[in-house]
C-alpha cells in the first residue's frame, strides 16, 4: 500500500516538474532552432535552414498556445504554414 502512495507521489512530482519547465524548454529550443535556421540560412547550408525554421516555428507556436498569446500564435502559424511550404516545394 505504501508502494503506490510513493509511486503516486513520484508521478505528481514529475507532472509538476514538467508543467513547470514545459513553456520555458518550448521556447529555448524554439529560440535556438530558429537561431540555427538563421544561420544556416546566412551559411548556405539550404535544406537545414528549412528544418530548422520549422522546429523553431513548432516550439514556439506549443510555447505561444501555452501563454494563450494570440499575437505570437498569429506569427508562428504563420511562418510555419511558410516554412512548410518551402519543405514541401525543396523537397517535392
Amino acid at each position: 500500500m505504501n508502494s503506490k502512495i510513493v509511486n503516486t507521489n513520484y508521478l505528481s512530482t514529475i507532472r509538476e516538474f514538467a508543467d513547470k519547465h514545459y513553456l520555458n524548454a518550448c521556447k529555448w529550443v524554439g529560440t535556438a532552432a530558429t537561431i540555427v535556421g538563421a544561420l544556416a540560412t546566412a551559411g548556405g547550408f539550404d535544406p537545414v535552414n528549412i528544418i530548422a525554421f520549422n522546429v523553431g516555428a513548432v516550439f514556439w507556436l506549443l510555447a505561444s498556445i501555452r501563454m494563450k498569446d494570440a499575437a505570437l500564435m498569429s506569427v508562428n502559424a504563420g511562418l510555419l504554414g511558410i516554412y512548410a511550404l518551402g519543405a514541401i516545394v525543396r523537397f517535392i
